[in-house]
């Protein structure tokens, strides 16, 4: 009952159910998929809506589409529409929030992860909501990183120019200040200092947007400094960093003093992905080094992880290690020391329209539809764990074969073909009752990766998903199998068949065990298992997306719609005694954007 009660107050003030009008908003809101099923263009939430959605954001969108979203989202529910920005932009891993007080890791935090989108929802804020925006400053940072804060700055200056700033730098400058001062900070803000270019290295817009920015904030930590003076020092201040330590160990060609721990994850799999180790006869180190680690950190998806893979076959065994490690390391973390046990059954979509490129990746949605079944198996440790079933035309059941998730992903040798049947999964679960197999040993529910074009099914009268449970029921499956049995469709969207925005939904967001996830981030599957607590099961895609907005980290968020109450403390990374004064930024940027001189 807490659990429900949280809900509630999450919710707020809630409409009046009708049927009639639920019935009339689906009979409006009907659509088709590329095949022509039944679908529903909304699920009747916009919460919902946008959180099914969030496969399409990978692709960077502007800030007029950005802002069309929170508007919407604000004015219906501003606590949820402050939760579900910080989520597209969290990365799944223990959030380290340092306030005034103190630095605290918080247990594993689960979210999307997506940098252009969520730095776009935060600009927002800080546009329109500014107060809520500086009040959670620091879980801005805890959910992504210090290199946001920089972005957005640049993105102000690219959208606005210099003189229709709309952010306030004051704040951000306090801010970057303090976050250089502070010692549990000191290092990540330094690296992610912007770099100042040279006029003729300022190619783009972006570059021009950047070396501005770190031009104002030389000037600004040394106003008494002539401008190439202060620009030095800033390179310095920047280069002391001990994020930068292997790089600099790199540019002296030190490279066998390189510590590979100090490396981070995505730096060391681009890094092993390259022939620099063979260049610098660092593999028998390195290898030696990878074998001794069951694990090894890594921050990217799952897909980015694996792609190599199918880029090239016969990978060198450390290259091998190194992905291995890495996706226990996402396994791991994912899990979050939480009970992963299941009975749902991973299906995965391998029709002609999944070789199509996924929106915003340069991966085809069949083979992240891969790499998230695989994940599957290895997060999920029920009954299932170790299959998986494909259709296409037809359903097929198969076990992972390897020891290891590189052995496993390379011997899977499913193919795409032309159909998106996905009644052939339904087909499979009736053709096994009829053999006489006990309910008891059934899948609890579908866990389903596709881009949603299923077939036509039927007279069109149903979706695909209301379809199955009326033929589980006409089958013959007890009442309790039927009524508890879950569909989960997990979207990975692509243009196919001309579609590029939107989800399409198989029922309403209230309707019981109907559930959609969208994203790269497969970990947040555990929100549909009650986040390892069997109370807080979600029954209905409203309550998934509930779930996953009832985190640590999303519930210390505050919104501040008029003024700060005066005894209020406000988690704001510890502001130091950085003198602030008006200064002229001289700089030679003439395209684009346009500075004081």
């Amino acid at each position: 009952m807490a659990f429900e009660k949280k809900l509630s107050n999450l919710l707020g003030k809630q409409e009046v159910n009708n049927a009639f009008i639920t019935q009339a908003l689906k009979e409006s809101n009907v659509t088709t998929s590329g095949n022509d099923a039944k679908k529903y263009s909304t699920s009747g939430d916009d919460f919902v809506d946008n959180f099914a959605a969030i496969s399409q954001f990978k692709s960077p969108r502007s800030y007029q589409e950005v802002s069309k979203d929170m508007a919407l989202l604000w004015s219906q529910n501003p606590t949820l529409c402050l939760k579900l920005a910080v989520y597209i932009r969290l990365i799944t891993r223990k959030s380290k929030v340092v306030t005034e007080e103190s630095a605290e890791v918080l247990e594993v935090q689960r979210g999307q992860g997506l940098k252009n989108e969520g730095i776009m929802r935060m600009l927002w804020l800080a546009i329109n909501q500014p107060k809520t925006f500086k009040a959670n400053f620091s879980y801005f940072i805890a959910a992504g990183s210090w290199k946001d804060v920089f972005q957005m700055l640049s993105l102000d200056l690219q959208y606005h120019g210099w003189d229709g700033r709309k952010l306030d730098w004051n704040f951000f400058y306090l801010a970057i200040g303090a976050g250089i001062t502070n010692p549990e900070t000191t290092h990540l803000v330094r690296k992610y200092l912007p770099t100042i270019r040279t006029n003729k290295n300022c190619k783009t817009i972006e570059a021009q947007a950047d070396t501005l920015v770190g031009r104002w904030l030389a000037r600004k930590f040394s106003p008494d400094l002539e401008k190439e003076t202060a620009y030095k020092a800033y390179r310095k201040m920047k280069s002391e960093g001990v994020a930068h330590q292997w790089q600099q160990l790199i540019s002296k060609q030190l490279y066998d003093k390189i510590n590979f721990d100090r490396i981070a994850g995505r730096a060391l799999a681009l890094l092993v992905g390259s022939k620099f180790l063979e260049n610098h006869n660092l593999t028998k180190k390195y290898s030696e080094w990878i074998q001794s680690k069951p694990v090894a950190k890594f921050t990217g998806f799952v897909f980015e992880l694996l792609a190599p893979l199918d880029e090239r076959r016969n990978l060198e065994e450390y290259k091998k290690a190194t992905i291995n490690a890495q996706f226990a390391q996402l396994v791991e973390t994912g899990r979050g020391g939480e009970n992963t046990n299941s009975s749902l059954l991973v299906v995965r979509d391998t029709s002609g329209s999944m070789t199509a490129t996924a929106n915003g990746c340069n991966v085809s949605s069949f083979n992240i539809a891969k790499s998230m079944a695989l994940y599957f198996s290895e997060f999920l440790t029920g009954t299932f764990a170790g299959t998986f079933a494909e259709f296409s035309h037809g359903c097929k059941l198969h076990k992972w074969k390897g020891d290891t998730p590189v052995d496993k992903y390379l011997n899977d040798h499913c193919g795409s073909y032309a159909d998106t049947n996905f009644q052939s999964v339904i087909d499979m679960f009736i053709k096994i009752k009829e053999e006489g197999v006990p309910e008891e040993d059934f899948p609890s529910g579908i866990l389903c990766i596709s881009d949603g074009e299923f077939n036509r099914c039927g007279t069109n009268k149903l979706t695909n998903f209301q379809l199955a449970i009326k033929k589980l029921r006409d089958a013959g499956f007890s009442e309790n199998y039927v009524s508890n049995f879950k569909i989960v469709l997990w979207d990975i969207p692509n243009s196919y068949y001309g579609r590029t925005s939107g989800v399409h939904f198989e029922d309403f967001a209230d309707a019981p065990n109907f559930f959609y996830l969208a994203g790269y981030d497969p970990s947040v599957i555990a929100f549909l298992l009650g986040n390892g607590k069997v109370d807080r099961t979600p029954r209905n895609a409203k309550e998934l997306f509930l779930a996953a907005m009832d985190q640590e980290l999303l519930n210390r968020l505050v919104v501040l719609k008029k003024t700060i109450r005066k005894n209020a403390t406000i988690p704001i990374i510890i502001l130091y005694d950085f003198l602030f004064s008006k200064v002229n930024i001289n700089v030679a940027i003439t395209i684009g954007i346009k500075a004081p001189v």
